[in-house]
């Protein structure tokens, strides 16, 4: 019987580079999806929530569960846990971060943006039952005071957050604070710690009789010096000793400069946190039986601090400090410590902090990861992405015994793009001028060739070349499908992003989270500031060299 013919598609358009059509317009780009960020799962059931950014409502961020039975779930299986008139954001530090928590009875406590105050909002079927915390007869104005970055103190029914005050409105006289806040609608509020400029992850222990909290003061940004502080509290949850240094140093009077972040407790009482002591953003704790023990000498706990994963390459994730609320670890119910290394390995580790087992996408997890949330049992939630597909929420076994399961993808499902026309971005190193001071003469980047399986460009072409340089100082281009970025490889441009702009990271595979903060540079800060670049042919001609040939 002879074969049956192949049926071929239409030829493809030749037209010159710049006159090819993309089925990503700007309209697609504003409408194909929403932002999915912030896992996070309740302290008992191990529900899992998020925070969704939606175009189609002018960016407003709204907490979800996700109830995929749900009659009124989204296509994401998500359900509304904050109502329609609110908006789930915070301006702490102005760049924001923390903005809800999920308490133990699944009650979700978040900052809404137009006022700037404290709500809980409990889901009662179908019907979300909303108080406020921190209501008008508190204090009268909206927006005076800013709340982000909590933990619940259930034993206390308080909040402990930070609270960035604008009494006085003019920026050098806002000030930060380490506060405790009623959870009985009064708006009662209790400073816990002050003085510095700047705060962040306040953190309290299981058996809330010690609480933690990261510090730094201008002209420090939190990748440059910051320190983790530590103090006891007593029975009614007040400071019962002076904050004591544990970890970091903030560069002032001879200290080192060392950035500090991400503080956590596990659930035995052993206090976790990131450091850059190495060069290098590395997964530390304080072990039993000092950080357990309420008796124990707070001046002692700095020495006994250990490197839990010694290596070249950050655990903090992609954009450290950039915003409140990050973590780039998290402690799984079944015990063991799950840690991402440099978004593209999760490396999971037992209770005494020795290493079990280290997982990529070859193990069925998605290309580039992070957001690492706890479920039941051996479960974890994250969030994930490739060059080819949207981001979206995966489930995951760590007994790595089957791919992680996509639960919800951030690209509506009737917004989906042919493979024909996505360009997967290829790791490249080119040459470079090398900074003052140092011998580095080459730089890494991401490189997008045209692709749009419709078009072809005529013989003997080249299409011009795009350098966009990716926002600073401690981000980095990234792999992700980006509907931005392909609208433009789909119509005429080679497109080049660096991967860092001082390029003193050795590796293309694992780069720092900074542009020029490791230890190749002797800790210092190159002149570069946060700026996008759109280079001619013309002004990259040594770059253009290398890929015309």
């Amino acid at each position: 019987m002879a074969a049956a013919a192949v049926e071929e598609g239409p030829a493809p358009t030749e037209a010159p580079y710049g006159e090819w059509e993309s089925p990503i317009t700007a309209e697609f780009i504003t409408a194909a999806g929403v932002g999915l960020r912030k896992l996070k799962t309740s302290p008992v059931e191990g529900k899992l929530f998020w925070l969704e950014s939606r175009p189609e409502e002018g960016g407003r961020q709204v907490v979800v569960a996700y109830e995929p039975d749900e009659a009124h779930a989204n296509e994401r299986g998500a359900v509304d846990v904050i109502p329609r008139e609110h908006n789930a954001r915070t301006r702490v530090h102005e760049y924001g971060g923390g903005e809800f928590l999920v308490a133990s009875d699944n009650a979700i406590i978040y900052s809404n943006f137009q006022d700037q105050r404290l709500y809980r909002a409990q889901v009662r079927g179908p019907d979300v039952d909303v108080s406020v915390l921190t209501p008008p007869s508190a204090y009268e104005q909206d927006r005076v005071f800013r709340f982000a970055d909590g933990v619940v103190d259930e034993q206390r029914n308080r909040l402990i957050c930070v609270r960035e005050d604008h009494t006085l409105p003019a920026p050098a006289d806002v000030v930060n604070t380490v506060v405790a806040v009623s959870l009985d609608g009064s708006g009662d509020m209790t400073v816990l710690a002050e003085g510095a400029d700047f705060y962040a992850a306040p953190r309290l222990s299981p058996d809330g009789s010690t609480l933690a909290f990261v510090s730094w003061n201008h002209p420090n940004m939190p990748w440059d010096g910051t320190t983790l502080q530590v103090m006891r509290l007593n029975e009614p949850g007040l400071p019962a000793s002076a904050p004591v240094i544990v970890a970091g140093g903030s560069g002032e009077g001879g200290a080192p400069e060392i950035s500090v972040q991400q503080a956590a407790w596990s659930p035995m009482g052993e206090l976790y946190f990131v450091s850059d002591e190495t060069g290098w953003w590395n997964l530390y704790k304080i072990p039993l039986p000092l950080a357990s023990d309420a008796t124990s000498d707070l001046s002692l706990w700095a020495a006994s601090a250990v490197n839990l994963v010694p290596r070249e390459v950050d655990f903090s994730g992609s954009s450290p400090g950039w915003g409140l609320g990050q973590q780039g670890y998290a402690f799984a119910a079944n015990g063991n410590v799950v840690a991402v290394q440099g978004g593209q390995t999760l490396v999971v580790l037992d209770a005494a902090g020795s290493v079990l087992s280290e997982h990529t996408h070859a193990d069925g997890l998605p290309f580039a990861f992070g957001n690492v949330t706890p479920g039941a049992g051996d479960t974890v939630y994250l969030l994930g992405s490739s060059p080819a597909a949207a981001s979206g929420i995966y489930r995951w076994s760590l007994a790595g015994d089957a791919p992680a399961e996509l639960l919800a993808s951030s690209m509506k499902s009737a917004m989906a793009i042919s493979p024909t026309v996505i360009s997967t971005p290829e790791r490249i190193r080119f040459p470079t001028r090398p900074l003052p001071e140092s011998s580095i003469d080459h730089a890494y980047g991401l490189l997008y060739l045209p692709r749009n399986d419709n078009f072809t460009a005529p013989a003997g072409s080249r299409p011009p070349l795009l350098v966009k340089a990716h926002g600073g100082p401690t981000s980095c281009a990234r792999t992700a499908f980006n509907p931005g970025i392909q609208v433009r490889v789909n119509m005429y441009v080679w497109l080049l992003l660096p991967r860092k702009l001082a390029q003193l990271c050795p590796s293309p595979l694992a780069p720092c989270s900074r542009c020029s903060r490791c230890s190749r540079c002797s800790r210092e800060k190159a002149p570069i500031h946060s700026v996008y670049v759109w280079l001619s042919v013309q002004t990259m001609q040594l770059v253009f060299a290398v890929f015309a040939t």
